[in-house]
């Protein structure tokens, strides 16, 4: 068995490689006690991966800096190449701000609300996004709403 760094221990997985799609799937996995163990949805071979790849953070149709007044929303396509996305967390102006994730088309949207944000003024967006490994992304902007 190969040698595993102890602070890399907590991003191995087990994956499957899914022919359809033509790539390797993430099927979870925890380390305790020397070794990994996962409850597996179906049989077949599996592989223990290495994923070290925090997700990917993309604005979507546009900009999401800049001026932005007349815009409704703003969109971001997040997404991991190997694990789940676990957890997300926005903050506009340091404080935090509902965003509703729809994962089967990997988007992330928050609706401008006035009572919320003022109007005409420049804001600074954080957006976190994290995996079920623990890797973490920071999309970090300013924009005018």
């Amino acid at each position: 068995a190969p040698i595993v760094a102890p602070e890399l221990r907590d991003k191995l997985v087990f994956v499957s490689f899914d022919s359809k799609e033509q790539k390797y799937v993430s099927a979870g996995g925890k380390y305790s006690n020397g070794s990994l163990s996962a409850s597996l949805r179906n049989f077949g071979e599996y592989a223990i991966h290495l994923d070290t790849i925090a997700p990917e953070i993309l604005p979507f149709k546009g900009e999401a800096k800049g001026n932005l007044s007349g815009r409704k929303s703003i969109q971001f396509t997040i997404r991991d190449e190997l694990s789940e996305i676990e957890k997300y967390e926005a903050y506009i102006d340091n404080r935090w701000a509902l965003f509703e994730y729809d994962p089967k088309n990997e988007r992330l949207t928050y609706i401008f609300d006035g009572d919320k944000i003022q109007k005409n003024t420049e804001h600074e967006l954080e957006l976190y996004v994290s995996d079920s490994q623990g890797n973490v992304n920071l999309y970090h902007s300013t924009f005018t709403w």
